[in-house]
């Protein structure tokens, strides 16, 4: 028996071979496991590379239409200004030509201690894959009482791109609804 022992262990035993890769038969290769193990492997990395693409792909599309609807935003300003004979709590709204429409909501804030201070809600919104979604920004004007037929008033706008939750709200946040 000691001298089966030290032929294995000089690698002199017919029939087997040391390494990684041994075989009763002396033959290197892979096993019918090590293959269906590399498929499995490569199968999961490829899933998972789909899967983050698609994922880019929608963010850019997203990204997209938000970008679409800010300047659409910025063109329903210009092509109907608010001046001081036009100052009336209500709402306007219109359609664009690709699918996107606006609305534009005229408050007077009554909360405040100005008199002639009002809110100005711009939002355009569109529908992308049966969801609806919009862009919106709040604008704050404020026109004196004594003032109303002089000259164009201040103007400051703040718009809340980032946060994309529906809220219902008038404090400038873009977001989806179900």
């Amino acid at each position: 028996m000691s001298g089966e022992i030290e032929d294995w262990k000089a690698g002199r035993l017919e029939g087997w071979t040391s390494g990684i890769n041994a075989h009763p038969s002396g033959k290197a290769g892979l096993t019918l496991v090590e293959v269906m193990l590399a498929i499995v492997i490569l199968g999961i990395g490829a899933g998972t590379l789909m899967t983050a693409t698609a994922r880019c792909m929608a963010v850019a599309t997203k990204s997209k239409h938000y970008s679409r609807a800010h300047r659409l935003i910025m063109q329903v300003g210009a092509e109907n200004p608010l001046t001081r004979g036009d100052i009336d709590d209500g709402t306007e709204s219109g359609r664009f030509d690709d699918g996107y429409s606006w609305e534009r909501e005229i408050i007077e804030n009554e909360e405040e201690d100005r008199e002639g201070l009002y809110t100005v809600r711009t939002r355009v919104s569109w529908s992308a894959r049966g969801r609806e979604s919009y862009e919106e920004v709040t604008s704050y004007l404020y026109i004196p009482p004594e003032d109303k037929n002089k000259a164009v008033p201040d103007r400051k706008t703040r718009s809340a791109s980032s946060s994309r939750k529906s809220s219902g709200s008038t404090s400038g946040s873009g977001g989806s609804t179900p």
